[in-house]
């Protein structure tokens, strides 16, 4: 990347739409520009950085943080948001000590008329809606009356569906006058403008009821001006992923958040737990028990040509002296430890009896876009796992070497890396625990693309494990209900799992295989993690 000009010094620079600005960095500096927006405006800004670590800002008028996002790495770091109001935000470039260069473009603008998509009427309406419409032929004070009404029991509004017990009938509200707002459920599969709302008319009353199972859980966000049809997908650019979520936010009408770092509600979700959703007894803080201990260190991979993080948890009581204690292996660092609070789940699970006491390592993932070209079956990722990851850990703590002891774990493409590493290295993991794994992936080579699917191929693991005799391998596979597919693809994670464990069992393998009501999500993750752990430590 080419930087050759503007020293800005301490000012605030003025950004404009299509006109870029380029700066050379030396040392820890800040940098500050403006941006000006209309009412319901959108804005796609994008950073290019070389040399450079830290991280850029979105900060609102009143000083408050609205969005932000981490640089790690050379590239581009693309983001977009939504005026609330018509004002001047600020973009903070905060950069940590090092020499490199950035160029900051407002990359695009899309007034409210330009985001704005005819709406469909939802299909279902709850009781209390119905109520609500005659209520205003008679009342005057009708929706102030229901306001409060909904401040106390907040949202959404869940009732009983008289035609399909399994089914809660689920009201998602909006109060405003913005137009085209919907609800996006993280990784729920839904039909074209399903979860778009409707205002009724001579209100701020805008709501949408749906049917969701009755034992499910979810994490949610409100668009507001959003677009019609489906949500971006994994064939969508990151563009267009970028401005169809550039208004998503919390539901400031449910107090109940979760995957929150932030105290911005555009960087929260709303946590939705349906009245029969399974308890998860193993994934709350609890005080008076033993807790094990976590230390993360830096490691430096031949295989892979660049630095890896890796977390290591211990029990409670942990000796070098013990008998070797088993091995769970974890894919996805940040993930498993902060959305999917293993350390507190092991913590539980020992304190409990349910698990012997182990050591767990958690992997992270390289810069940028190195998880996506790492985890899907990649022989190099394999190779640093077993010959220098594993060799690091014997040498460093008192684990087995016994691969009935030890267990590969993962969710989506991490279910996918540990499938893949176990298979190509039984004399190390004899267990595979894969939440939602990826198994519909398939090689580029086949089909030209790094996610691309071609329904015409076969299943490349299912073809993996066909072609090798038997190995001492047990799983505990597991996927979500929702886990669908409606465009016609064939590429549906429900349908590869099963596929995937009517093989294996078809081969003689100990599958365990389980489906839960809900998503691609670590709501449903976080609770099945403990499940897998204990069906994979039996006879340890």
């Amino acid at each position: 990347m080419d930087c050759k000009y503007l020293e800005q010094g301490n000012e605030v620079l003025r950004l404009e739409a299509g006109q870029p600005v380029q700066a050379n960095v030396t040392g820890a500096v800040v940098k500050r520009y403006s941006i000006e927006l209309s009412l319901q405006e959108l804005a796609l800004v994008t950073l290019k950085t070389s040399g450079l670590s830290g991280s850029l800002a979105i900060i609102d008028s009143a000083g408050r943080r609205v969005k932000g996002l981490i640089i790690d790495h050379n590239g581009e770091f693309p983001i977009a948001f939504v005026a609330e109001t018509a004002q001047v935000y600020g973009i903070k470039l905060d950069f940590a000590a090092g020499a490199g260069c950035y160029i900051l473009e407002w990359k695009q603008r899309l007034t409210v008329a330009e985001q704005i998509r005819e709406n469909s009427k939802p299909r279902l309406e709850g009781q209390r809606i119905i109520r609500l419409r005659r209520e205003l032929n008679n009342d005057p004070r009708a929706v102030e009356l229901f306001w409060r009404e909904i401040k106390r029991l907040g949202t959404p509004l869940l009732e009983e569906n008289p035609d399909n017990p399994e089914l809660a009938l689920c009201t998602f509200l909006w109060r405003g006058m913005e137009q085209n707002v919907r609800v996006h459920l993280l990784f729920k599969t839904v039909l074209p403008n399903e979860y778009e709302m409707l205002r009724i008319e001579g209100t701020d009353v805008c709501y949408t009821t749906v049917q969701l199972p009755s034992t499910g859980r979810f994490a949610y966000r409100i668009l507001v001006n959003a677009r019609s049809g489906l949500p971006p997908d994994m064939d969508s650019t990151l563009y267009d992923r970028l401005i169809f979520f550039a208004s998503a936010q919390a539901d400031p009408l449910n107090p109940r958040r979760c995957f929150s770092d932030s105290d911005s509600r555009y960087e929260e979700m709303s946590l939705l737990e349906m009245p029969a959703a399974p308890q998860q007894p193993w994934t709350s803080l609890r005080s008076g028990i033993a807790c094990g201990s976590l230390k993360r260190y830096s490691l430096q991979s031949a295989k892979l040509g660049n630095n890896r993080f890796v977390t290591v948890y211990t029990p409670p009581g942990y000796s070098r002296q013990a008998p070797p204690y088993g091995l769970l292996l974890v894919f996805d660092e940040q993930w498993f430890l902060t959305r999917i609070p293993t350390a507190t789940i092991l913590d539980n699970l020992l304190a409990d009896g349910k698990i012997p006491p182990l050591v767990a390592v958690l992997v992270g993932n390289g810069p940028g876009s190195a998880r996506n070209r790492d985890l899907p079956c990649n022989r190099l990722w394999a190779a640093f796992i077993a010959e220098e990851l594993v060799p690091w850990l014997r040498q460093n703590y008192n684990i087995t070497g016994e691969p009935g002891r030890a267990i590969v774990t993962g969710a989506s493409y991490g279910g996918l890396a540990a499938a893949y590493v176990a298979l190509n290295y039984p004399e190390i993991f004899g267990g595979v625990l894969s939440q939602s794994g990826s198994f519909w992936w398939q090689p580029p080579a086949l089909t030209g693309q790094l996610h691309n699917f071609d329904p015409t191929q076969p299943n490349y693991m299912v073809s993996l494990f066909l072609e090798k005799e038997k190995l001492p391998l047990r799983f505990y596979l597991e996927a979500g209900s929702g886990e669908i597919d409606l465009t016609g693809s064939g590429r549906s994670i429900l349908a590869a799992n099963r596929h995937l464990r009517d093989v294996l069992l078809a081969k003689g393998y100990e599958v365990v295989y389980r489906e839960f009501q809900g998503g691609h999500d670590f709501l449903s993750w976080r609770g099945t993690l403990a499940e897998g752990i204990m069906e994979l430590t039996k006879g340890w």
